[in-house]
């Protein structure tokens, strides 16, 4: 309606906002051609500067380009947003997120793990805690899918101690991954007390029926029966 009217809502900003917005609910419904229109719209269009938009258009459209053309075409997206010196610290982060979700999307932890490091000093240069907990529940999965479980443990407890300032898909993922480490190295107390934290955690947010904790508990469960290597790999 907006963009049909000269209504004075119809601010090149709320415009902007509304194509970032766009590009997520079309990946969202796997319409990707229309999400790179309108993503490639928020990061061409000059006037449109807001961090958040600009953010939430890269990290979609690079999907939505991974899905039509494959890893080159997000890559050189990425990369270009990457090296531009005028782009935001911010935007910059979001890049390294989808950078990320590339590498475990291509089986590439060692790729992943690169990433992940640079996310996690960029983060913390720019006091932004929430994408600092992804990475290191990032780096955390980049070593258990090389079966460094020790190492991925490390990193997946370091995100638990701070898990309030964590989004919160990053901290219950993290529960999940790092009771599956701990059941992987056979400390199966420790794998239970986690869970159980897990557990606590989603009751107190009310989310305690969560789909995903009863995929978690399964796989858990195949590890406790000593078919822990089909779970991991």
């Amino acid at each position: 309606v907006l963009r049909e009217t000269s209504h004075t809502a119809a601010t090149s900003d709320v415009l902007c906002d509304l194509d970032a917005l766009q590009t997520l609910m079309f990946f969202a419904t796997g319409q990707y051609p229309l999400a790179v229109e309108s993503g490639q719209r928020v990061l061409t269009s000059s006037a449109c500067r807001r961090t958040h938009s600009r953010r939430l258009a890269v990290f979609f459209l690079s999907l939505s380009l991974y899905a039509l053309q494959g890893e080159v075409a997000a890559n050189e997206l990425l990369a270009h947003v990457l090296d531009d010196p005028l782009e935001e610290a911010a935007v910059k982060v979001q890049v390294l997120l989808a950078l990320c979700h590339l590498g475990n999307l291509t089986c590439r932890p060692a790729q992943q793990e690169h990433t992940a490091g640079a996310l996690l000093r960029l983060a913390q240069e720019q006091g932004m805690d929430v994408s600092a907990a992804w990475a290191r529940h990032l780096l955390g999965r980049s070593f258990y899918e090389r079966y460094d479980l020790e190492e991925a443990a490390r990193h997946f407890s370091v995100v638990l101690e701070q898990r309030y300032l964590a989004h919160f898909v990053c901290a219950r993922d993290t529960f999940m991954w790092l009771a599956l480490s701990y059941q992987g190295l056979g400390r199966s107390q420790e794998a239970d007390a986690v869970a159980a934290a897990l557990q606590a955690f989603c009751v107190e947010r009310g989310l305690a029926n969560d789909p995903e904790l009863d995929t978690f508990y399964a796989r858990l469960a195949l590890l406790l029966q000593g078919e822990g290597h089909a779970v991991l790999v």
